[in-house]
């Protein structure tokens, strides 16, 4: 009797189971279509995806020099040089990316060489057309390259 138990109680676990993991994957159908996105694919081996999107807009405080009102010159860009202080140039528009160094998500490495320097190819190269980076660096913008 205590076998006949035992096997029942399994069964219903299982039962239990696999009607909970229907259900989250109508609640999931659902959400995506509501939300116009395609679901993402669940493996349980699959190791988990690193997000290589820039997930959150940064609002720097913004270090304006004496040429701010005027504009910049790439010897005000080349004075912040640095990860305490890294300036760049995108498309004619000076950036103070130091903020940013920390967060994103391709490593600090390819932050910090755009410091003090003018970083339009590397950027376009790597980003250009798409919004998100291009809205996270609008954030930072501190004025116009004269």
């Amino acid at each position: 009797m205590d076998m006949r138990v035992l096997i029942l109680f399994v069964l219903l676990l299982s039962m239990l189971i696999v009607a909970c993991t229907q259900q989250t994957q109508q609640t999931a159908q659902q959400n995506t279509a509501t939300s116009g996105q395609s679901p993402p694919e669940v493996s349980p081996q699959a190791p988990p995806q690193q997000d290589n999107n820039i997930t959150e807009p940064v609002t720097p405080p913004v270090q304006k020099t004496p040429s701010a009102s005027a504009g910049y010159v790439m010897a005000d860009v080349a004075k912040h040089n640095s990860q305490g202080s890294c300036w760049t140039v995108v498309n004619g528009e000076v950036y103070d990316v130091t903020s940013y160094v920390s967060k994103h998500p391709g490593g600090q490495q390819n932050i910090l060489r755009l410091c003090g320097k003018d970083g339009t190819s590397l950027f376009e190269n790597k980003h250009g057309g798409m919004s998100r980076p291009e809205a996270i660096l609008t954030g930072l913008k501190v004025g116009n390259l004269n």
